[in-house]
C-alpha cells in the first residue's frame, strides 16, 4: 500500500466527517491513476458516446481522489468466459463484478485478491454503510472466505421471492381470487377458467428462457436452499444433512401435477421448442401467467415492477417464504489488478457518496433522468439506466443510498434498506462451495439434467416412467460423489461458524 497516499486519503475523510460530506479535494493533489472496470450487461451496451459521457462526469468527482475510471464492457453470454481468460493470461482488471454462486471457484484458483488490507486502509466508508451485526454486518462477513474477504457484496435487495404473475386485466374480467393463493397447486383453478374462456392465451409461460423459471424443482418444499446449483441441497430447518432433491416425493408430486397441467392444456405443447417465456408472450398480451424468481421482498413491489418493464398492469402472490438467501452480485479486486488501492477508493466512494451514486446508476441529470422531490424520473429512451436496460452499474455499491426512482416512490430505498436488517436469513448464507474436486461429475450431471429436466419441470415427460431413468442417469453421473463432498464442506463450515 502507498502509505503517504493513504494518511492524505484518511486526512481528507477526517475533514468530510466533520462537515458531513463525502471527500472531494485533497489538500496535496494525488497524482491520478486510471481503474480499469470490467463488467457486464445482460441487454445491449450503450454506445460508447452515452459511456463517455457519463465516465467523464464520473471522473469529475474521482480524478480529485487519484482515481480516473475506464469502463470495458461485454455481453452476459461471454463475460464469464473472457474474465477467466483475462485471469489467465494476467490481463489487466482492477475492479469487477460477479455473482455469489461463481465467487468460491474464483477465490480457490486463486483469480482474487483478498480485501481486508485494502478496505481498512481505503474502505472506511464501505465498513460504515455495512455496520455492525445488528444493522448488515452479517452481509459483508456473508462473504468471507478461509478467514478472509474476497469480495464486497452490493448493498441491495438480497430477499428471494417466489412469485405467480398475472395479467390484472383477465384476473378482472373473470374475477379470479388470485391473493388466496399460497402454493403453485391453487392457481389451477384459474388456468381452467383461462383455457375454456381465452383460447388464443396461453395460460401459463415460463417467466425467463431458463428452463427453471416455470417454477424450477425448488418450489416443491417450503424450506428449500440450493446451496448454489441445486446438487445436494437442504430441506427444513432441523439438520444440515444434504439430500438429493430429484429423489423425494414432493419432486415427484410436483412434476405429476406439471404433467397433469401439460395434458390438460394449460402448458403448450411447443414449451421446451418454441422459446417462449414473459418476453416473448406476457409483454405482448398473449399469456395470463408466469412464475419466476424475484429479489423484492413483498409481491406488490415484484408486480409493479413487472407492470414498468412490460406495459402490463400486473398483480404478484408469493408462493413460498421470503428470505435473505443470497449475495447476488460481489464486487472483486483481481489478482491481475495494477491499481488494487484506486479500485477501493472507488467503490468507498460508491458506498458512501449520493452524487456518484445517482449518476453511476441513472445517469447524467436533464439527459438520462430528471430530478423531481425526493425522486428521480428515468428517461426510457436513453440508454444509461437500468429501467434502460444497462444493469451493470447495479452490481456495485450501496443502492439504498441512491435517490429512490419516481417508479418506487419517495422512501422506498430506506423501507427495502430497514427491511433487510431485519428480514429473516437463510440459515446457509454465507457458504461457498468449492466444485473443484468433482468438476467432473458436475459436468456429467449437468447433461442429464440437460435431458431430462426441462421435460420433467414443464410436464411434458411423465414422471412414474421417467424420474427413476433421471435418478438412475444422474447416480452413474455421480450426483452421490458431489453431495459427499459438498456434504463434507458444508460440515466444516457449520463447525467453523458454530451454527
Amino acid at each position: 500500500m502507498k502509505k503517504g497516499f493513504s494518511k492524505i486519503l484518511a486526512a481528507a475523510m477526517a475533514g468530510a466527517m466533520l462537515l458531513g460530506s463525502a471527500p472531494s479535494v485533497y489538500a496535496e493533489a494525488p497524482e491520478v491513476k486510471d481503474v480499469v472496470i470490467f463488467t457486464y450487461n445482460y441487454m445491449g451496451n450503450p454506445d460508447q458516446a452515452t459511456i463517455d459521457g457519463v465516465l467523464e462526469k464520473v471522473n469529475e468527482i474521482m480524478n480529485p481522489l487519484g482515481v480516473n475510471i475506464k469502463l470495458e464492457l461485454t455481453m452476459s453470454s461471454s463475460y464469464w468466459d473472457e474474465f477467466t481468460m483475462r485471469m489467465a493470461s494476467g490481463e489487466r482488471v482492477d475492479l469487477a463484478a460477479i455473482t455469489d454462486n461463481r465467487y468460491s471457484n474464483y477465490v480457490a484458483n486463486g483469480s482474487l485478491l483478498p480485501l481486508d488490507d485494502l478496505i481498512e486502509e481505503y474502505g472506511q466508508g464501505i465498513k460504515d454503510a455495512f455496520g455492525g451485526e445488528e444493522e448488515l454486518g452479517w452481509l459483508l462477513e456473508a462473504t468471507r472466505m478461509n478467514g478472509s474477504l474476497y469480495s464486497i457484496p452490493v448493498i441491495d435487495d438480497k430477499f428471494n421471492c417466489d412469485v405467480v404473475t398475472f395479467q390484472k386485466a383477465l384476473i378482472d374480467k373473470y374475477g379470479l381470487d388470485y391473493q388466496s393463493i399460497k402454493t403453485i397447486a391453487d392457481i389451477e383453478p384459474l388456468l381452467a377458467v383461462i383455457k375454456e374462456n381465452e383460447p388464443a392465451i396461453r395460460p401459463i409461460i415460463s417467466g425467463t428462457q431458463d428452463f427453471t423459471g416455470l417454477p424450477a424443482t425448488f418450489r416443491c418444499m417450503p424450506d428449500y436452499e440450493s446451496l448454489a446449483d441445486g446438487l445436494g441441497v437442504l430441506v427444513g430447518e432441523d439438520n444440515w444433512d444434504l439430500i438429493n432433491i430429484f429423489e423425494t416425493q414432493e419432486y415427484m408430486d410436483y412434476c405429476k401435477m406439471m404433467h397433469e397441467w401439460y395434458e390438460k392444456g394449460y402448458v403448450a405443447s411447443d414449451i421446451a421448442t418454441s422459446g417462449e417465456n414473459a418476453d416473448a408472450y406476457y409483454k405482448t398480451g398473449n399469456a395470463f401467467c408466469y412464475m419466476a424468481n424475484g429479489t423484492y421482498i413483498a409481491p406488490e413491489n415484484y408486480a409493479a415492477s413487472v407492470s414498468v418493464q412490460y406495459g402490463v398492469d400486473s398483480v404478484s402472490v408469493s408462493t413460498g417464504p421470503t428470505k435473505a438467501r443470497f449475495l447476488k452480485f460481489l464486487e472483486v479486486v483481481p489478482v491481475t489488478a495494477e491499481n488494487p488501492e484506486g479500485a477501493m477508493i472507488f467503490l468507498n466512494e460508491l458506498y458512501t457518496n449520493k452524487e456518484l451514486l445517482d449518476l453511476w446508476y441513472y445517469g447524467i441529470e436533464g439527459v438520462d433522468y430528471t430530478r423531481g422531490e425526493d425522486v428521480v424520473d428515468i428517461d426510457m429512451s436513453t440508454q444509461w439506466s437500468a429501467d434502460c436496460g444497462t444493469c451493470f452499474p447495479m452490481m456495485f455499491g450501496n443502492y439504498y443510498l441512491a435517490t429512490d426512482r419516481a417508479l418506487d416512490g419517495a422512501g422506498y430505498k430506506q423501507k427495502e434498506h430497514d427491511l433487510l436488517m431485519n428480514c429473516e436469513r437463510s440459515r446457509s448464507l454465507g457458504f461457498y462451495f468449492d466444485a473443484t474436486n468433482v468438476a467432473t461429475e458436475i459436468t456429467a450431471v449437468q447433461n442429464v439434467l440437460a435431458e431430462y429436466q426441462p421435460g420433467l419441470d414443464y410436464g411434458i415427460l411423465d414422471p412414474e416412467v421417467e424420474i427413476p431413468n433421471f435418478i438412475e442417469k444422474l447416480k452413474a453421473a455421480g450426483i452421490e460423489d458431489i453431495i459427499a463432498e459438498k456434504q463434507a464442506q458444508l460440515n466444516e463450515w457449520v463447525k467453523v461458524n458454530g451454527k
